[in-house]
Formats: C-alpha cells, structure tokens, sequence
C-alpha cells in the first residue's frame, strides 16, 4: 500500500509541540494484555511492537505510522480482510483498520469478562518512570490495590491514553502557561479518545459497565454517545474531574430518556489544579474557567451541588451520589485518594453494580 505523506509530515516536524507526547508502542504487551492504548487520536494500539523513536518521526500518530511502515499496514489490512484499492480513500482504510482492531479487542474483553470496568487516568501521565512525577502504571497500581482492600476480585481493565506530559506546576506563572495550554491540548486528545472508547464498550456483548475517570479521564469516560448510551447499563465514577457541570448538562440534552447512567462524583473543594491556583498559597493562576473549564471536581460556586439539583430536577430516575473529599488537602492526582478509607465509598459504588 503507498502512501504519501511528506507534505504532512514537514507541517508536523515545523511545528512546536509544549511538551511531549505519551506512547505506548514499547510496552510489555503480556503484561498490559487486559489494557487498553489509545494514541491521541483515539487510533487502539496493535498487538505489535511499534517504536518510540519511530512513533516519534511521525508525529506520534499510528495514522501517520501506519502510513510510513506499509509492510505492518498492509499485513493488518490483510489480516482484517480490508481491500485496499486506489478508489478508497487512504485515511477510510486506515479508520476502517482501527474499526477493526477495536472490534478484536471488544471480543476479548467479552470473552474474558462478565462486568466491564474501566479505570481511565488523566492529564500529564507518563507511561514510565520520570522520577520526578508518579506515572500512569503506578497510579492504576494503588488505585486497584486500594479498591482490592474492598473487593478483593477487583481486576478492571486499565485505559491508557496520550495525555500528553510536561513537568510541573510551581510559582514559575510561564511555566504553567505552557502547561494549562498544553490541558487544552490533552482535552481535544480525551474527547477523541472517549469516542473510540465508547465505539469499544458498544461491541462488547457485556451489559453492565462501570467507567471510572480520574482528572481528565473523566472527559475520556463522559463521551456517550445517544445509541451507546442505551445499549449498556452504566455506572459512572468520576474523581476530581477536569470537567465543567455544562458538559455534562449538554451530555444529558442528547441522550434519550431511557439511558440507563448512574453517577458518583468525587470532588476536592481544596484542589489546586483543579481551581488552576499556585500550590503554595493558591492566589496565583487563571482559575477554574480559563484554559478549559474544570469547575465541577472542585465544586466552584456550588457547580456540583447545582449540577445535582438539576439532575433530580429533571431526570428524576438517574442517581447521583456526591463524595466530598475536600478533606485530603490540595492534592490532585489520584494517589491522594489511595490511601487509608478515601476510596470505601468508590469500592461500595463499584461493589453495587457488579
């Protein structure tokens, strides 16, 4: 299969990236066999080795790769029975290759799970170890290992997404200009990424799903769609989500009355990130609607709590439970939530409806 995609790819390499794109081609894919990648684009990761370095040359999309290794292309292509001709359009081929890849992984899930869990981390996570940041493995480590003091059984499968990463919030205000631009960035990668996502709960034959989105994996888990959205039974968890109350009034403005979603919501009235205010003596930022709004995780002015009354309001058969952790401090990332008993009331919630 040719491909041309030099004119693509110098616009790309021209272009200055604020931090660094999360790839996953290198994992251990025995290991990492129940999880889930998504590059930033929503494109599942293959069950192949795929370089960094060669990810990289491309702008870190596996569209683009695909596009450069026409070997690897045309044997999925082959494998998945798709036919390549010069009358389809290169980029239908290649959505119709990620069609497919998610449809596979959809089988698996269904073959090897009853109930479906997701846990979906969030903005700035890396895939390794930087030694100065927790990664996104760590994080879903003591989450599970958290909720497993609960539900011993607990195996959910993780979602890892390119959330891009840069490092790290402090007094420096241009530093944390790059960053909170560089959130706007990950957000168009989480609404991508949430739609593929959704794509793959749909072609499972599993009836119960319980989605549980930290940070700006809250995004990733809210993108439903009218006809997924009636085809499950949901649960949906979301812990200091990166998300406006509108976001999820406008959700709710599409769905059919009979979409079957129940909600817990973790909130911090306290968090830093969330309220985008310095860390030390939080006066210093942008605040909570600049740069992507983020409202909801940190109840600004009563955003969560209105959210809730507009939900009973209107949608009286839909639960929303609110789990106020304000307690914890001004700490954001998920380990902060991981241990003593923050999370009995997440385990109870999972418990439920398992």
């Amino acid at each position: 299969m040719k491909f041309i995609v030099g004119i693509i790819l110098t616009f790309f390499t021209l272009s200055k990236s604020l931090g660094q794109h999360v790839l996953f081609g290198e994992r251990n894919r025995i290991l990492h066999e129940n999880n889930l990648f998504f590059d930033k684009e929503g494109f599942l990761y293959p069950e192949r080795y795929i370089s960094d370095s060669s990810l990289t040359k491309t702008n870190c999309s596996l569209r683009l790769w695909y596009q450069e290794n026409n070997v690897v292309s045309d044997s999925l292509l082959n494998k998945f029975g798709i036919k390549n001709s010069k009358l389809v359009n290169e980029n239908e081929l290649l959505n119709q290759l990620n069609d497919s890849l998610i449809s596979e992984k959809a089988r698996f899930l269904s073959k090897n799970h009853s109930t479906l869990t997701l846990v979906i981390h969030g903005f700035r996570k890396n895939f390794n170890e930087t030694g100065v940041d927790v990664s996104s493995v760590t994080e879903f480590q003591l989450f599970n290992e958290a909720i497993r003091r609960y539900k011993s059984d607990f195996e959910p499968v993780d979602v890892y997404w390119d959330g891009l990463y840069d490092c790290c919030f402090s007094l420096n205000s241009k530093k944390n200009k790059e960053i909170f631009q560089l959130f706007e960035q990950a957000s168009k990668h989480a609404s991508l990424v949430g739609k593929q996502l959704h794509r793959l709960i749909e072609k499972t034959s599993i009836a119960t799903i319980t989605l549980i989105g930290h940070s700006l994996g809250a995004k990733v888990a809210v993108q439903f769609t009218p006809d997924v959205a009636v085809s499950k039974k949901y649960r949906v968890c979301l812990i200091a989500p990166a998300l406006s109350a509108e976001e999820i009034k406008q959700l709710y403005q599409t769905l059919p009355e009979k979409a079957a979603i129940n909600w817990h919501i973790v909130y911090n009235e306290n968090d830093f990130v969330l309220k985008k205010k310095d860390n030390k003596i939080g006066v210093f930022g942008p605040g909570v609607k600049k740069y992507g709004a983020t409202g909801l995780g940190c109840n600004y002015h009563n955003e969560l709590l209105n959210l809730a009354a507009y939900i009973a309001t209107n949608y009286p058969t839909v639960s929303i439970y609110l789990d106020n952790k304000t307690s914890i401090g001004k700490c954001h990332s998920l380990r902060c939530y991981t241990p003593a008993d923050a999370l009995a009331e997440v385990a109870n919630f999972i418990m439920q409806h398992n």
